[in-house]
């Protein structure tokens, strides 16, 4: 009988120490759980961190595009400006250019009724000269 009480007691201990072995477990699955939970808050405020971060980013790139749209802008008006300057000018050339042309032609009009009223009183000078002439040969 104390042979069966040994083993007894040898395998009440055996229990006791596997329950002990369960709770051991157990409480190092706990452990292991509450560091998770802290590692879990820690990724937590490390990703609002992160997000925080992004946001600003984002905001800082929406202001330098807005900076470069402005600036882009001011360059095409720039260049819309330079072209309007360039076709005003080129406008008032040929304005002047027409006006010039215009005035020769003025000119070229008055000129040919010069020519034309001087080649009519030369002729009449002649016919004038000629008349005179052949009165005079008459008379001789």
């Amino acid at each position: 009988m104390a042979q069966g009480r040994i083993t007894e007691v040898e395998h009440t201990f055996v229990q006791v120490e596997d329950s002990m072995d369960s709770v051991r477990l157990l409480f190092e699955e706990c452990i292991d759980v509450g560091r998770l939970e802290s590692r879990r808050g820690e990724l937590v405020w490390e990703l609002l961190h992160l997000e925080q971060l992004i946001l600003q980013a984002k905001e800082a790139l929406k202001g330098q595009f807005i900076q470069l749209e402005y600036i882009n802008l001011q360059i095409e008006v720039g260049q819309v400006k330079s072209k309007r300057f360039v076709i005003a000018r080129d406008c008032i050339q040929s304005q002047l250019a027409l006006a010039a042309r215009q005035y020769e032609m003025a000119q070229s009009t008055v000129t040919q009724e010069t020519v034309d009223s001087v080649d009519e009183t030369m002729r009449k000078l002649k016919l004038h000269v000629q008349k005179k002439a052949n009165r005079q040969l008459e008379k001789f």
